[in-house]
């Protein structure tokens, strides 16, 4: 009997021991509840799956070890017949190799744990994984015998009376690694026919384009219906039988002896053709319980059970991240259910709004948002038209509906729209809460979360904060239970605390999503990809620019994988992703790199915009504002290029009736900012001051309603008005203007030291201009410190040495002449610096050049010929490197 010592524990038979207790987990007879003996004397087959998750199998018995839905510390585990999937991690290869934690798949932040040594003590979860109670080890045991269980079927008799009067469905609904069983018992039939007329055979339903790969997902999320049926033995697929193919559609599924007719079956009779005897050995089709149905007195019923079925199974894809699977589930649902709806009940109506709103969801998740938005209205609609026996304010099928409808609103560019919708969808779940917390508290938090975006999206950062930081609250108030919904809402968080450019707190937030995805399934990458996109931003922003491009280059290469296999519900999100590319790029100076990631996000935008103009013109916005940055970056600038991208921009918001000289929204305001830069670079200053001007209006008032999140737009809004104000000569409005910038930033506590450095140097610039060299000079002196922190904390790229060395060139421009000698060590420190930066990028070497030729000047006026002819080698040699040797300057 050996220790398993490998990363992976191999298939077989083990007796499991725990590290800190040395007792071992056994199931005695009739005992449901795993718990602690003294002795090695129960075994437990262990199976790798496929997915790298493991199967607990008792032995004797055939049992799987399982646990609640929602595992909480203190929980304790027990086994059902169906499979369930745990995850098992060593704890270090180094000082531990022999020790594992096991966790549930669904929350991989409890564990199993033993608390005390004493016999029959439950196997439960806790919280520690530095704890050695918490620790396990697998003692392979003798594997010669036969498995009871395959021997003795029998054995099961003693086990199987515990379970047969178990409520597993509650154990089963909510989660994808729980196979939902079927009842032992089917209800009794209806022995009168109802009146209703029977169902007619409803046309053939769309169906995805890529049908789900039964070797990558799981078992029991595709065939809910089956599971139950096992009684503990492995599952085996039958083969696919005629008429049953995604190709059969909705008519073949429900009749498939008609079905097999067409392949070469001749139909005998022009009515129904009678139901074949089973073939000996034949496979048992999965839907015979409906073929049978489907004969007898009472279609309608049996039509229901299976639509609800799709509909539970595709819950539970979506939950599990199978976007594309979870859209054809509920696809055949409401196709069910539409007919249903036509002739029967209000009952089958109600269920068809459920439907539609789960529909309306998944196309979201499929980026087809054109679709989502029609079954969302669809459902709000039918909704109304049947009404509700209680108030509006207690319905919490409407509350979801006016959920998806905000979502699919939002997605479509009817911001004002949305934003109203999802008000109204969190009201009605917050009187919930008040009523029942327990049922509708995660329902809050799903509904703040909406209403989140749909306020983001308009502009009002600070109410959106407020609304996402309660969705955090309650999903932390139930650990484990929506793992993938608590890390989208902590990047959320993250994200609006950029604008507030709170960079430590934020990347804390967007750390701990990026570790929740991290241990989820590869069908949640999608969300991984939403986290590194603000952690790249973050990095960037506190100075970490290096991490910052590497963020988001990972970002970039992951979503290009998942849109690869998914154009449509993954290219939007690479398009941004390309866009955060592109701007870490600049940061570093690569100019180049950052102008074809720049233009990918516009072409990849420009693909999405010809499929739905509506949904993604917004984004395709902001990807021609991006594109006019950078153009304005290069050298020389394009600048034709840079206006014509602006306009665009601002063409389409136009069209979209987002912007107007009034009001428009975020977009609107930065592009009219980004055409105001285009101008100036053609020395239309004064179209430039009045965009500038427009936008300034904007921000202030959004920054009445928003403060802590504008604080920023406001700033550096007046910093581009002082420019323009200093270009039509205006100098006093200029100084004015610019004092304001400076005044904002050191009212802001967050990560602004770059931001307070840039106006301080504008600051010394206009105060030159003003012949105030007294203050000119102690508020270079102050650039001047700041960015030499920066650059002792090699966290920020050489852009900051760049503006470094402009800083101790205003140093001299206000000393030179006062104090002459300390001006010049300025000017030759600056020229140092840039040299540095030329080696590094010479893309740069344009500044360099620009700070010989001052320096140029210099010496020329002090008669100093031999350096005026040296520095005029060196600037020779840098525009062209092929002129001959390097001079040196000094």
């Amino acid at each position: 009997m050996t220790f398993v010592q490998d990363e992976c524990i191999p298939d077989g038979l083990y007796y499991i021991q725990n590290v800190a207790r040395k007792s071992w987990i056994g199931l005695p007879p009739r005992q449901k509840y795993l718990s602690a003996t003294s002795s090695p004397e129960y075994k437990w087959r262990i199976t790798l799956k496929s997915n790298n998750k493991y199967d607990f199998q008792s032995c004797p018995g055939g049992f799987f070890a399982q646990c609640e839905p929602r595992p909480k510390p203190g929980n304790s585990l027990f086994v059902q017949p169906e499979h369930f999937e745990w995850v098992v991690k060593q704890v270090s290869e180094v000082s531990a190799p022999d020790c594992y934690l096991i966790y549930p798949s669904a929350n991989p932040r409890v564990m199993w744990s033993l608390r005390d040594s004493e016999e029959s003590t439950p196997i439960d979860f806790a919280l520690i994984e530095s704890n050695q109670k918490n620790w396990w080890m697998f003692k392979q045991a003798d594997d010669s015998d036969p498995d009871p269980i395959i021997m003795s079927p029998g054995a099961l008799a003693d086990l199987t009376d515990q379970f047969r009067n178990t409520n597993i469905d509650d154990l089963a609904q909510t989660r994808a690694n729980l196979v939902p069983p079927r009842s032992p018992v089917p209800p009794p039939l209806p022995t009168r026919r109802p009146a209703k007329k029977p169902l007619p055979t409803p046309p053939e339903p769309h169906h995805a384009s890529t049908s789900p790969s039964p070797s990558t997902i799981p078992h029991s999320l595709l065939h809910p219906h089956k599971a139950a049926s096992t009684g503990g033995l492995p599952n085996r697929t039958p083969s696919p039988q005629p008429g049953l193919s995604p190709s059969g559609g909705y008519h073949s599924m429900l009749h498939p002896n008609k079905a097999a007719s067409t392949t070469g079956i001749p139909n005998r009779s022009p009515g129904r053709s009678p139901t074949p005897s089973p073939q000996p050995g034949a496979t048992r089709s999965k839907y015979s319980w409906l073929e049978r149905d489907l004969e007898g007195k009472h279609p309608v019923y049996r039509h229901e059970r299976l639509a609800s079925s799709l509909h539970t199974q595709a819950l539970s894809l979506s939950t599990a991240g199978y976007r594309e699977e979870a859209l054809e589930s509920i696809e055949k649902a409401v196709d069910i259910r539409r007919h249903i709806a036509k002739d029967y009940s209000e009952t089958g109506r109600r269920n068809l709004v459920s439907s539609l709103i789960l529909h309306s969801r998944c196309l979201v998740d499929s980026g087809r948002y054109a679709d989502a938005l029609s079954a969302a209205e669809a459902g709000v609609a039918m909704h109304h038209e049947i009404g509700n026996n209680g108030p509006e304010r207690s319905d919490p099928e409407l509350a979801a509906a006016l959920c998806a409808l905000a979502e699919a609103r939002r997605r479509m560019c009817k911001r004002a729209e949305a934003v109203d919708t999802a008000h109204q969808s969190v009201r009605i779940f917050r009187n919930l809460c008040n009523i029942d917390r327990e049922t509708y508290s995660s329902k809050l938090a799903g509904a703040l979360r909406v209403h989140c975006t749909c306020l983001r999206d308009v502009g009002r950062f600070d109410q959106a904060l407020r609304e996402i930081e309660q969705s955090v609250t309650i999903f932390d108030e139930n650990p484990g239970h929506h793992e993938a919904d608590l890390a989208d809402a902590l990047s959320m968080q993250a994200a609006l605390l950029f604008y507030q450019y709170r960079g430590q707190d934020a990347l804390n937030l967007v750390r701990r999503s990026i570790t929740i995805y991290r241990h989820l399934p590869h069908t949640f990458r999608p969300g991984l990809v939403t986290s590194l996109v603000p952690l790249s931003d973050l990095q960037g922003l506190v100075g970490n620019v290096d991490e910052a491009l590497t963020t988001a280059q990972d970002a970039v290469r992951i979503q290009e994988e998942l849109a690869c296999d998914n154009p449509t519900a993954h290219n939007e999100n690479l398009g941004r992703c390309y866009m955060a590319l592109s701007i870490r790029m600049i940061e570093l100076g690569r100019v180049v790199e950052s102008l074809e990631a720049a233009q990918n996000g516009v072409h990849i935008y420009r693909t999405l915009v010809t499929e739905c103009d509506k949904a993604h013109n917004a984004g395709l916005v902001l990807t021609l504002i991006n594109l006019c940055g950078i153009l304005q970056n290069t050298e020389p600038p394009r600048t034709e290029d840079a206006i014509v991208a602006a306009q665009e921009a601002i063409d389409i918001l136009q069209t979209l009736e987002v912007y107007s000289a009034d009001s428009f929204d975020i977009e609107g305001a930065i592009a009219l900012s980004a055409m105001g830069r285009c101008a100036a670079l053609n020395n239309k200053h004064a179209l430039s001051l009045e965009l500038a001007s427009i936008t300034l209006k904007h921000y202030t008032d959004m920054s009445a309603s928003n403060p802590k999140s504008y604080s920023g737009f406001l700033a550096d809004t007046l910093k581009e008005h002082s420019g323009y104000y200093a270009e039509l000569g205006r100098n006093n409005e200029a100084l004015d203007a610019i004092r304001k910038t400076v005044a904002i930033w050191r009212s802001n506590s967050g990560d602004v030291k770059l931001s307070l450095g840039h106006a301080l140097t504008f600051l010394t610039c206009r105060l030159v201009t003003l012949n105030l060299s007294g203050e000119a000079l102690r508020i270079a002196r102050e650039s001047v410190e700041i960015f030499r922190g920066l650059v002792r904390s090699k966290l920020y790229g050489i852009g900051t040495k760049l503006v470094l060395s402009t800083a101790l060139m205003n140093v001299y421009e206000c000393q030179h002449t006062t104090q002459p000698d300390k001006a010049m060590e300025a000017l030759h420190e600056a020229i140092g610096i840039r040299r540095e930066v030329a080696a590094e990028n010479p893309a740069m070497k344009v500044h360099l050049i620009s700070a010989l030729e001052k320096w140029l000047l210099v010496m020329s006026a002090a008669g100093q010929y031999q350096a005026v002819l040296n520095a005029n080698a060196e600037i020779q040699q840098l525009k062209n490197p092929l002129a001959g040797n390097r001079f040196s300057l000094f």
